[in-house]
């Protein structure tokens, strides 16, 4: 019988290591996925075929096997090679038989090791050569920053030449004169930002890989150059902990005849102090003279008097290849100037007073501005983000621009009693702290000149642009910067404020997920801390493709723990070298455990299983304690004091061993499971201490309540009813406000939903008064802040030692809105979304519609009441099942799909009613769409 093919599905989507159609990957088993799409109810992989060809020759055929699954399949073929291109393509069966292949996609591997770098030598200028700047006073004065440079003239018949490029510190390489991308198929060019990303200084840095056979001449002589700056490792960011930058790379160059010629940074390159870039610094900027003569970078050039490089050997760790997702400018993400207004010179200054700027004019983004010196350009994008301005400007020769950054403008007749650090309309700027975040442009006078940072990043809403001598500014934009490929989750609610905080976290995350998990963007800190991390990495799925970025962290994780096996506080281990903490350690464990969940993918469980072992060995050695209290619930409103601490820390413990329990069994290691259980229920045991004989705890502080009853750590039933009212009694007497920190706030919704208080869950998140998600959004949020109260209209700015307005930790709310508000949630059985729980809470007080793309394809639902009825959307994606539990107190109220539950089966309606349980109807369903219509009693 021949084989039938499907015409009703599509495989899209297919990725190798989690990325489309990738370039230099080290891993010899590389894991692979794909999604489908049909319009067949029902419709469910039974079976796949994997084919990975090399010039079409068969490196691996996995054969039909019989599974559903479509992440994380592991390469089983031939050992692949080092720089060579392979296409796959997967061949799917559905239930009945038929069979549907997917288009070609391709990878392609690295150098595989650092051990193919062995014959190229990291190189940075000679003593004599002027190191680089880390913010020096003297910026405007100095020359360029080093550049290397290597003629090279390519044979006749070239087919292929790659570039492998890294550099310690942040570089650009560029041949003959312009900046080396990764090309497209369509002509567009891809630019990675801010290479090779921050790591572990002196364990890890990331090289990255381009074909550049496009841009080279046969026959004629070519250059590479590049330019680096202190970046993550000897700036003030990494605490200096390089001694100098240095650059590296290896170009190997393939001819028709099958011979291959190999540059490599060596001692022949050249360098001086030529570059245009005069400082280029994390936390303060940079400065740029469009000046300098830029002939090196062209062929021809006499570099006979340049001085030759010295050999860096320092740097003894791993060079690996790029790790995590790519830095790049979101396009699509540009902001415009929402308002531009010039200023000079200030009224109505007096004691205590910094007084009001004067504003000359009023501009539209499209206007073009004439700028004076003494005069100030304000411009507001209305959205905080991370990034930089782009400008086009045109005046004299050796004109300086000077940009200044902020989140804020002083408000207030610049009141000091109002924390402003200037006159009202000007930018507040006091807390970046020590980071200058300068932009500093020195014109070369020949018309309109085009320019953005490309060093440095800023966390900014607001920029300040003046000048020493007259400018006309033609157009300034502001330019995305981050880590975040795409966006998966969406949802739009029925509430303004809600929408406001929802778009509020998802600007977080564009700014903090940058490279690492920063917990602010801004001033002079901008670190990977762990706490931060963990407790917003279930929403970070949700919103946007987050699984390749946090594996990274994962890796930085194990890259930073202490050779006692405790994590680190932060990751890279740097600037803030201190021994991890609770909830903060803990994330070494809780983000493995995160990404597994909502990914499906085991190899995160596997490839990190030994250090988080190591790290369970350290907790042993704290007589069941957990981690150190530096920071417990880290800017809770009530009590952390070392008593709190030390309980969470306790809590903590027992999570961790739970998750490792659970782990443990997913990667069929029965014993460790077994191991793990045994430590929860001791730790358990030993929490016992803090529960007082009528079952309430000693302590009564939210975040206590909160993680003794979502980690189930009471004795039983009576103590559960007990601390259940000693919490939301808590919350009453606050005014129905939350007083938690860092740690309490990421479970307290999702602990209200647990023990059946959805209604205060709702309550708390709706709540505007101070401490809540909306308060923050009526001052004029436009990101997640560091602390509820960062700025009030009441009172004005906060303490500067520690006010960030662009810190996402709170904004881990947005996992409990897609969980309960949308109501759906993985299945810690079949993770991934390959079976999906859906598990409404709806409220009259507010109505949503959502959408997530999750590993299976796309997850929709939507709720709203229209008169006494509730009605409930939602679908599953092909190949997924789910258990959609729905809140009817009788069955003979409820109608799916305008049909009683009673009559519906799988095969003719796609869901069936399964049992009812405590007010709930449970259905089993199979991909397709279900409309739900409850009616009230």
């Amino acid at each position: 019988m021949t084989p039938t093919i499907d015409k009703t599905a599509t495989i899209y989507d297919m990725r190798t290591e989690d990325m489309r159609d990738p370039v230099g990957l080290d891993d010899p088993t590389p894991t692979f996925s794909w999604k489908t799409a049909s319009n067949t109810r029902s419709w469910a992989q039974s079976a796949y075929r994997l084919l990975v060809t090399e010039n079409d020759r068969t490196v691996w055929d996995s054969g039909k096997i019989e599974d559903s699954t479509s992440v994380g399949i592991f390469y089983q073929g031939e050992p692949l090679e080092e720089s060579t291109e392979y296409r796959w393509q997967v061949t799917l069966w559905n239930h009945k038989g038929e069979y549907v292949t997917s288009p070609k996609a391709s990878f392609e591997m690295g150098l595989m090791g650092t051990a193919s770098f062995s014959d190229a030598a990291f190189i940075t200028y000679p003593d004599r050569v002027r190191s680089p700047l880390q913010g020096t006073s003297s910026e405007a004065e100095a020359k360029g920053l080093p550049v290397y440079r290597k003629a090279i003239t390519p044979k006749k018949g070239l087919v292929s030449a790659k570039l492998y490029t890294t550099a310690l510190g942040v570089y650009e390489t560029y041949i003959n004169g312009e900046r080396v991308g990764r090309y497209h198929e369509d002509g567009t060019v891809e630019y990675h930002e801010l290479k090779p990303g921050y790591t572990q200084p002196y364990k890890r840095v990331f090289y990255n890989t381009y074909d550049i056979t496009q841009m080279l001449e046969e026959e004629s002589e070519n250059v590479i150059s590049s330019i680096v700056t202190s970046g993550w490792w000897t700036g003030d960011v990494a605490a200096n902990r390089g001694d100098r930058t240095a650059y590296l790379c290896k170009l190997i160059l393939t001819y028709e005849d099958g011979d291959q010629e190999i540059i490599v940074t060596d001692k022949s390159w050249k360098t001086k102090n030529a570059s245009p870039v005069r400082m280029g610094d994390i936390f303060h900027g940079e400065t740029y003279d469009a000046r300098a003569d830029l002939s090196f970078m062209k062929a021809g050039f006499d570099d006979s008097a340049w001085d030759a490089v010295t050999v860096y050997t320092n740097y003894r760790g791993e060079i690996s290849a790029w790790s995590g997702s790519f830095i790049t400018v979101r396009d699509n993400l540009e902001r415009k100037a929402e308002h531009l207004s010039v200023y000079e010179g200030v009224i109505g200054a007096s004691n205590g007073y910094y007084g009001t700027v004067k504003t000359k004019a009023t501009y539209q983004n499209t206007d073009t501005i004439t700028l004076h010196p003494g005069e100030t350009l304000l411009v507001d994008f209305g959205q905080n983000f991370a990034g930089w301005e782009a400008f086009t400007v045109e005046g004299k020769r050796g004109t300086a621009i000077t940009v200044r950054h902020g989140e804020m403008l002083n408000d207030q007749n610049g009141a000091t009693a109002r924390r402003n650090d200037g006159p009202e309309g000007s930018i507040y700027n006091e807390n970046y702290r020590s980071a200058r975040s300068l932009t500093k442009y020195i014109l070369k006078g020949e018309g309109k000149e085009s320019y953005h940072p490309t060093f440095t990043f800023h966390g900014f809403r607001y920029i300040e642009i003046t000048t020493d001598e007259t400018v006309t500014v033609h157009s300034v934009t502001g330019q995305v910067v981050t880590s975040v490929e795409k966006e998966t989750g969406f949802m739009e609610t029925s509430d303004s404020d809600v929408n406001q905080l929802i778009s509020n976290i998802r600007w977080g995350m564009y700014s903090n997920y940058l490279s690492v998990p920063t917990d602010c963007p801004q001033r002079d800190e901008r670190q990977g801390w762990a706490a931060d991390t963990q407790v917003f990495a279930k929403a970070g799925c949700f919103f946007g493709f987050s699984k390749s970025f946090l594996m990274k962290f994962v890796e930085d994780m194990r890259d930073a723990q202490h050779d006692n096996g405790n994590y680190p506080t932060t990751a890279p281990r740097t600037r803030f070298d201190e021994p991890g903490t609770l909830g903060w350690a803990d994330a070494g464990v809780i983000v493995p455990y995160y990404l597994y969940l909502m990914y499906g993918d085991t190899s995160v469980i596997t490839e990190h299983w030994d250090s988080m072992e190591k790290f369970m060995a350290f907790l042993e050695t704290t007589d069941k304690w957990g981690g150190s209290t530096l920071h417990g619930d880290w800017l809770a409103y009530e009590s952390n004091d070392e008593e709190l601490k030390k309980i969470l820390g306790l809590s903590y413990y027992a999570w961790v061993a739970k998750l490792m329990s659970e782990m443990a069994s997913v990667i069929h290691n029965d014993e460790a499971a077994k191991k793990y259980q045994a430590v929860y229920e001791s730790e358990k045991i030993f929490y016992q201490q803090f529960v007082l004989p009528n079952g309430a705890l000693k302590r009564g502080e939210q975040s206590v309540c909160l993680y003794a009853l979502y980690l189930d750590l009471l004795p039983d039933e009576t103590s559960v009813r007990t601390v259940t009212k000693q919490l939301t009694s808590n919350i009453a007497r606050n005014g129905n406000r939350l007083q938690t920190g860092f740690l309490g706030t990421a479970i307290i919704l999702p602990t209200l939903t647990k023990i059946g208080r959805s209604d205060l869950a709702y309550t708390l998140l709706l709540q505007h008064d101070n401490p809540s998600w909306l308060y923050s959004v009526d001052q004029g949020a436009t990101t997640i802040w560091e602390r509820w109260n960062s700025y009030t209209l009441e009172k004005g700015f906060g303490d500067v030692g520690m006010n960030s307005f662009n810190h996402y930790a709170y904004g881990t709310v947005g996992g409990w809105m897609f969980e309960t508000m949308a109501g759906f949630r993985a299945d810690p059985a079949n993770p991934g979304f390959k079976r999906i729980i859906f598990a409404p809470e709806p409220d009259k007080r507010l109505a949503s519609t959502s959408s997530y793309d999750s590993a299976y394809g796309v997850i929709t639902a939507k709720s709203r009441f229209s008169g006494d009825s509730w009605l409930y959307d939602c679908t599953l994606p092909a190949n997924t099942t789910g258990e959609i539990r729905i809140p009817s107190q009788n069955e003979a109220l409820c109608l799916v799909n305008g049909k009683a539950p009673a009559e519906l089966t799988l095969d003719s309606d796609g869901i069936q009613l399964v049992t009812t349980q405590d007010g709930t109807l449970i259905f089993e369903a199979v991909a397709g769409s279900f409309r739900f219509t409850v009616n009230a009693p």
